[in-house]
């Protein structure tokens, strides 16, 4: 991301009025989509303060399995690790706003993500769904690009054992 940094301090700020959002919400009375709905938002917003040069999808990954788990979700690190890409993407997505070509922000693709983890919807997971110019048409895929959703699964961060932290 480009563009002024932050002043000093304002990041805890920041985390700790997101924090606080958070420990006041209750969930109480929502159904299971409307829980979806709100850990999307919740995800979006701590992603969006970004306060590490790399790793920033990978902590807030890190951060919400433990946090899914503290709320009596059973999640482990599987559907994080699969669809890295796709989850950094939906990140991107849930915060991006070009006002002036008609393109909003939208929490949906990150819906998709935590409805298969915690509903087990089904959601097809690909990015190119989240091409602004995406159109429905087909892409040519690769046998074992998309299972793995990066372009060299051996280099691919589910690989080199971040996300095995989760798990612990």
């Amino acid at each position: 991301m480009t563009g002024t940094p932050m002043p000093r301090g304002s990041i805890e700020d920041t985390l700790r009025y997101d924090f606080d959002t958070e420990k006041a919400f209750s969930y109480r009375g929502l159904t299971m989509g409307q829980t979806v709905k709100h850990l999307a938002k919740f995800t979006s917003d701590i992603w969006q303060i970004h306060p590490f040069l790399e790793g920033n999808t990978r902590a807030t990954a890190v951060f919400m399995i433990q946090y899914l788990k503290s709320l009596g979700f059973q999640v482990n690190n599987d559907m994080f690790a699969l669809h890295s890409w796709y989850l950094r993407n939906a990140l991107v997505r849930a915060n991006y706003n070009d006002f002036k070509n008609n393109i909003y922000a939208t929490t949906e693709y990150l819906e998709q993500f935590f409805g298969n983890l915690l509903l087990g919807e089904g959601n097809e997971l690909k990015n190119r769904y989240m091409h602004l110019d995406y159109s429905g048409g087909t892409v040519r895929e690769e046998e074992g690009w998309m299972q793995y959703q990066s372009a060299c699964y051996k280099a691919a961060k589910c690989t080199d054992g971040t996300y095995e932290q989760a798990e612990e």
